[in-house]
């Protein structure tokens, strides 16, 4: 499942160095033994982009990566959840920030036939 993670500007996250020993990131592969916790024991991830911003301020100095899921998860899939297993796809540049999360915006189902607010029938019929 792919996903996101986001890390301090060395690579690190609460005290665990993702970087490997000749210093890449890229397709480093992160594996945890025992019982997973959300907050406390795990590798915390977020199936959307900007569910990490709660977690990681979006600044340039922060690292963003798109992540492949491969264990257990246990959380919430709307916000924060947390693997015992997953590889570093590739780094997430700060400026294609905005990109990742309008694509998920635009790709959205339904939204042009909304149902709601003061009976309009859709964002574009408003």
């Amino acid at each position: 499942m792919k996903a996101y993670k986001g890390f301090n500007s060395d690579w690190t996250c609460n005290g665990y160095d993702f970087k490997t020993n000749n210093g890449s990131v890229i397709g480093s592969r992160h594996r945890l033994d025992g019982e997973l916790s959300l907050c406390s024991y795990g590798f915390h991830f977020c199936r959307k982009l900007e569910k990490v911003f709660g977690y990681y301020g979006s600044v340039q100095w922060n690292k963003f990566a798109e992540i492949e899921v491969h264990g257990k998860i246990i959380g919430n899939p709307d916000d924060k959840e947390c693997t015992n297993d997953f590889e570093i796809i590739r780094e997430v540049k700060f400026e294609e920030i905005a990109d990742i999360i309008a694509q998920g915006v635009n790709d959205a189902q339904g939204v042009n036939d909304a149902q709601g607010v003061n009976d309009a029938q859709g964002v574009n019929d408003a």
